[in-house]
């Protein structure tokens, strides 16, 4: 609404934003960590939060406070906010800092390699809940499908990749029916890095998987192999891609 507002002369241009030192050294960055090392969008925002913070509480000078840069001001950085939130924050933090020194020494921003002197974050075994639940309630949620609608079907077999074959959501959800080699048994996964592996397809896996595609996946040109169902009380599910 505002570029046609501003097409139209009745609102004037809108000015530049200036990005700050900071915003553009962690832009430079969060492009490197994009084309070279491959990250996921999320994992790139998370970065240039975490990054940005970093830069501008050790290095209130922006680039020109690089070279005063010292082990101890780096484990100082961390000792301050190892508590600021969960374990797993703080690891994330201090990978974030980590990758973030990696990247100034190779650029040459920095002369040492201060990436070495970050310290690792301990996190105790069965300190936390589960991260799986047991067999027994993994099936209790497989037998709630069911199986004589579109929707159970499709529902089942996405659970059963997920339980069966280990994967994660996204990589559920980025299945292609070209992902699948019905004569090997086996399935193309998409990974995190842009990373690719071919995986064994389980028996039961695949039946749940051919099941779906004939009784309850909606006609469609879209290759995605889970479509979203967008239920009407008087039609049939439409397709629409997973997310």
């Amino acid at each position: 609404m505002l570029a046609a507002l501003r097409q139209e002369g009745l609102i004037p241009t809108a000015l530049p934003i200036e990005r700050t030192e900071y915003e553009q050294i962690v832009d430079v960055f969060a492009a490197y960590l994009t084309k070279e090392r491959g990250l996921a969008a999320s994992t790139v925002e998370s970065h240039k939060l975490l990054s940005r913070r970093f830069l501008q509480e050790v290095c209130p000078a922006g680039a020109d406070g690089f070279a005063a840069l010292t082990p101890e001001i780096v484990i100082g950085y961390v000792e301050r906010h190892a508590l600021d939130g969960s374990a797993d924050s703080c690891k994330a933090m201090c990978g974030v800092v980590r990758a973030f020194l990696r990247y100034l020494h190779l650029k040459g921003f920095i002369s040492v390699a201060l990436a070495d002197c970050v310290p690792s974050i301990r996190r105790w075994r069965l300190a936390g809940l589960p991260t799986f639940p047991p067999p027994q309630k993994v099936q209790v949620v497989l037998d709630a499908c069911d199986r004589t609608t579109a929707l159970g079907l499709r529902d089942y077999a996405v659970l059963m990749a997920l339980a069966k074959l280990g994967l994660r959501a996204s990589e559920v959800a980025a299945l292609s029916l070209d992902d699948i080699e019905w004569q090997s048994g086996s399935v193309l996964v998409h990974g995190k890095r842009r990373r690719q592996a071919m995986m064994p397809l389980r028996h039961d896996v695949g039946a749940a998987i051919v099941a779906y595609i004939r009784h309850g996946r909606p006609a469609s040109p879209c290759r995605r192999l889970f479509l979203r169902m967008l239920l009407r009380t008087s039609a049939l599910p439409q397709a629409a891609p997973s997310r």
